[in-house]
This record gives C-alpha cells, sequence and structure tokens, in this order.
C-alpha cells in the first residue's frame, strides 16, 4: 500500500508545497525529472491529490516547453498512437494528449461512389 497525505508529517517530501481545499488536499513539488519519456526542467511541477480520507486520488505532471509541436511520441501499438503536443492559437496555449486509432482500413470505393 502506498502512503497517504497524513504520512508526509514524517517528511518523506518536506520540500513540498502543501495546499488544502476544504478536505482535499495538494501536495506540489518541484521536480525535474522525465516522466513518460517527456524532459523536464527542475522547476516543473507535480502535483499530487489526496482524497478527505487522505488516499492518493490523482497525479498531475506539469512541464513548460519551450517550443511548439510534438512533445513526446510512443511506440505505435497494433495500431495505436499516443502522443503529447504543445500548440499555440491566438493567445491560447495548449498541451494536447492525444490517443488515435491508425489501424483503420480504407474503403475500397471510389470518392464519387461515397457521393463525393
Amino acid at each position: 500500500m502506498g502512503t497517504g497525505i497524513r504520512s508526509n508529517k514524517k517528511g518523506v517530501h518536506p520540500q513540498g508545497n502543501k495546499k488544502s481545499y476544504g478536505n482535499v488536499v495538494h501536495m506540489e513539488l518541484k521536480d525535474g525529472r522525465k516522466v513518460l519519456g517527456v524532459e523536464r526542467r527542475d522547476k516543473d511541477k507535480i502535483v499530487f491529490g489526496f482524497d478527505f480520507e487522505g488516499r492518493l486520488s490523482s497525479v498531475g505532471v506539469y512541464h513548460r516547453a519551450n517550443s511548439f509541436g510534438v512533445i513526446s511520441e510512443w511506440p505505435n501499438d497494433e495500431g495505436v498512437k499516443i502522443s503529447l503536443s504543445h500548440i499555440s492559437y491566438g493567445l491560447s496555449r495548449d498541451v494536447i494528449f492525444t490517443i488515435e486509432y491508425q489501424a483503420l482500413k480504407m474503403p475500397l470505393k471510389t470518392k464519387e461512389e461515397l457521393g463525393f
């Protein structure tokens, strides 16, 4: 069994920043280690979320990308492609997690037969 937020009193992550939202607690850590093959900076953070009983309920991995495009792409697995991309449009910037099924069979009909 993993450690809950209450066990943090023992100093598991003493450098963490603990924030409470009612009975829900977030533990924010500055951590630049690579996650799922994605390079990160030392100032980036990981946020662990704990429910009202102190059980780990979520993990958020943050990173600042200095360029746009594909950040990481995992090997195609039986037609399933997974990628993490950083895009910009207007004044907005987003990180997009994409799961794509590339093994669809193309129809054997012409575009005219399909009504185009």
